[in-house]
């Protein structure tokens, strides 16, 4: 009830399943330094199509710092009915993951029923700069599920980059997302316009499926400087992972330059 930055932190430091009573109508609510997800208990924010939460051109929204998972075992944050908007992830070696930053062992994220539009990462032309959205590294697993993305950018994966996590996506669009890398020579610069993801094996294997799954999206009017116009996913473990794209639409999505150097 407290529909506040603030008031959300207080909520999340509890975990659990958080859920928003604002008055009954539609709420933005601005965000002016990233909120912090607690690192031990599960969580789920539930915003019922009413909620959006705001970066306000400078700010990341959520961010899931380190925790050991030897001693606290899995953690799964569900995200679900909200809205991000205008999110901007920090400058330095914390770029990654404009809207939303999760990551470590034992972590599993879900997006369903939600909205990014116009968030980005600072500093794109650096390299490793993924996730104009949402970054998630190390983990477990990522499902996004019916949700929406639009105009988000980063130097690649515009929308989402990944590193080391399985990903599944269901019944989601991503349009005029962009990899805005341009920086000439090096690797991981400027691929996926909308989805870039650098392999799916962690440092904890839980006997996970590891696997890449694209069904029922729609992917319409991305960019990339070098490669995947739409989606980048680079896999080269030797864990027998495979890729799998069906029942999905790709149009209109584009290479802008640089000849893949």
């Amino acid at each position: 009830t407290t529909c506040t930055q603030a008031g959300i932190q207080a909520a999340l430091n509890g975990g659990g399943h958080i859920t928003f009573s604002c008055g009954g109508g539609p709420v933005t609510i601005p965000i002016s330094s990233q909120l912090e997800l607690n690192t031990e208990l599960d969580t789920m924010i539930d915003g019922v199509g009413l909620v959006t939460l705001d970066g306000q051109n400078s700010s990341r929204i959520l961010n899931k710092e380190w925790h050991r998972y030897e001693t606290i075992g899995p953690v799964n944050i569900t995200i679900q009915n909200m809205r991000f908007i205008n999110a901007q992830g920090p400058s330095g070696s914390d770029h990654m993951g404009g809207a939303i930053r999760v990551g470590y062992s034992g972590t599993s994220l879900h997006i369903i029923d939600s909205t990014f539009e116009n968030n980005h990462t600072s500093d794109q032309n650096t390299s490793d700069n993924q996730g104009g959205a949402i970054f998630v590294h190390n983990a477990t697993e990522t499902i996004i599920s019916g949700s929406v993305f639009t105009t988000n950018s980063a130097g690649s994966g515009g929308a989402f980059g990944g590193i080391a996590t399985d990903l599944f996506v269901y019944n989601s669009i991503f349009t005029n997302n962009s990899a805005a890398d341009n920086t000439s020579g090096g690797i991981v610069r400027g691929y996926g316009g909308a989805i870039a993801l650098d392999g799916v094996d962690k440092n904890f294997d839980l006997g996970d499926n590891d696997r890449v799954y694209f069904c029922g999206s729609q992917f319409e009017d991305n960019r990339a400087i070098r490669g995947g116009g739409a989606i980048d996913v680079v896999v080269s473990d030797n864990y027998g992972t495979k890729t799998i794209v069906e029942k999905s639409s790709f149009i209109d999505n584009e290479v802008t330059g640089l000849d893949g150097e």
